[in-house]
């Protein structure tokens, strides 16, 4: 492939990368999943204090449990390579430290903290474990690490040599959100087929980013504080630690609420937020919208990865660089819904299949007869639900590729030519879009045209989605209420 940049009108040959489908053959069943600890009602919150060189070894930690809202126990533990003299230092600081109802502290090193109480709790007895930022705080309670097997980039860490507990996998989604889960233990042979136990986590800095979208990192500045040397540990710093964790609970009593009360969600599934878009899916689950295998599983996946190949979501065009021109100034609420209305994608979402027509020669014709006035209706964008298979010919459209000096893969809009007669496939908005940019008739090898074909049934006519918003997902489109509602 030739992807000519508006900088860069020389026609060297560029690999490109394509989205793609990898089937897992998924099956739908009513089966407890491996993390659920529905009715627990116990919390093991904890925070880290390191040092402030480039290794943040652990100083000190601190861990309250609560049960049912109430405070049953408070640690304190510190480095297993601590000197006697720091750890005696440490329990005349606890001794002037109260916490609140008359709850006394213990005191105890990283090891006997790990396997007599964290484990115990958060393993065996399926505590809900939490954090601000967890995968930072697990790992300063690590002796060993390593890649974790079954986990693509992810990282392994072991915190105990008791061989029956697990290593804790954890993988990095981006800078808001992690995977955190308890790996395989070592079993017996008469336990081999017990399900895997995957662990209770809660991330507070990932589910604040998941309802708000934003990140929290200066959502309270107790969770920093700087240890220059243990020999500098004090009663300060002790305090400092001890509020960290107390205000860590706090936050995640707060963001419960705004969970359970805003969101109307049920709290057991706070675990599995990762993004906003973990809220989607929870309210698509609470509508009673059934995933598309689910609904369509004879579907040909050769058809799925052609759609997964034809995906350029979150691109940023820009036509005019580098030259002062006047402008209109523009404004969009809610983009990506407002086109999700306006494609009446509601009519895919609710629907009991989905079929497929083979509309080439149809297609072709709307292409020769495109111009700007005939899309401007609202009603045309209703009938675009199409994929065409295309050899780019200096089309302007959407291509993967390193662009830039880095290695990361940048979507960028280019005159896009096939140098070795290779066929693509692309929305039909963006060969719309390329005709309009170019006056040019993209040449279609084919064309898939998407058709929904009657309603699912619902468990429900009316769900509540937010306080004030009760939808009939039979017949409202959801999406453009909570569209309204944010204009309100």
């Amino acid at each position: 492939m030739t992807a000519q940049n508006s900088l860069d009108r020389g026609k060297k040959p560029v690999q490109i990368s394509l989205r793609c489908f990898a089937d897992n053959d998924v099956q739908f069943t009513n089966r407890e999943p491996p993390h659920s600890n529905h009715n627990n009602s116990t919390v093991l919150v904890f925070g880290t204090e390191t040092t402030s060189d480039q290794y943040q070894n652990l100083v000190i930690g601190s861990c309250g449990i609560w049960t049912n809202g109430n405070l049953e126990k408070f640690y304190l533990f510190y480095d297993d390579s601590s000197k006697q003299s720091l750890t005696e230092k440490i329990k005349s600081h606890v001794a002037k430290t109260k916490l609140p109802d008359e709850c006394t502290i213990d005191i105890m090193s990283r090891d006997e903290f790990v396997t007599k109480i964290f484990f115990p709790h958060v393993y065996s007895g399926r505590a809900k474990c939490v954090g601000f930022d967890l995968p930072f705080e697990i790992s300063r309670l690590a002796i060993h690490h390593g890649k974790a097997r079954n986990m693509q980039n992810g990282f392994s860490f072991k915190l105990s040599e008791n061989l029956f507990y697990p290593n804790i996998r954890i993988r990095s989604i981006n800078n808001n959100a992690s995977f955190v889960q308890f790996a395989a233990p070592i079993r017996k042979k008469s336990e081999k087929k017990r399900q895997t136990y995957r662990g209770y986590f809660i991330d507070l800095k990932t589910l604040n980013y998941s309802m708000t979208n934003e990140s929290c990192e200066d959502v309270f500045e107790v969770m920093h504080v700087e240890n220059k040397s243990q020999s500098k540990i004090s009663l300060e710093s002790i305090r400092h630690n001890i509020e960290k964790t107390m205000t860590t609970y706090q936050l995640y009593q707060k963001l419960i609420r705004q969970f359970t009360d805003v969101f109307l969600l049920p709290e057991e599934s706070a675990n599995k937020m990762y993004s906003p878009a973990s809220i989607a899916k929870k309210y698509l689950e609470k509508l009673g919208i059934k995933p598309f295998l689910q609904k369509n599983p004879d579907f040909l996946k050769e058809i799925i990865g052609f759609l997964m190949s034809s995906y350029y979501g979150g691109r940023t065009e820009v036509r005019i660089r580098k030259k002062p021109v006047r402008i209109s100034y523009l404004d969009f609420t809610s983009m990506y819904p407002s086109m999700f209305v306006l494609m009446n994608m509601n009519q895919f979402l609710k629907s009991e299949k989905v079929s497929i027509k083979h509309t080439t020669e149809k297609i072709q014709e709307l292409l020769e007869k495109i111009t700007p006035e005939s899309v401007s209706g609202n009603g045309f964008w209703c009938n675009v639900m199409t994929i065409c298979r295309i050899r780019p010919d200096n089309d302007i459209l959407p291509a993967r590729s390193d662009f830039g000096k880095g290695k990361a893969q940048n979507i960028g809009v280019n005159h896009l030519k096939s140098t070795d007669d290779t066929a693509l496939w692309y929305t039909l908005p963006d060969l719309i879009a390329s005709k309009l940019l170019t006056g040019r008739i993209p040449t279609i090898d084919d064309a898939i045209t998407f058709v929904p074909q009657g309603v699912q049934e619902f468990p429900n006519d009316n769900v509540q989605i937010l306080k004030d918003i009760t939808v009939n997902p039979a017949k409202d489109d959801f999406i453009k209420q909570l569209i309204e509602k944010r204009l309100n």
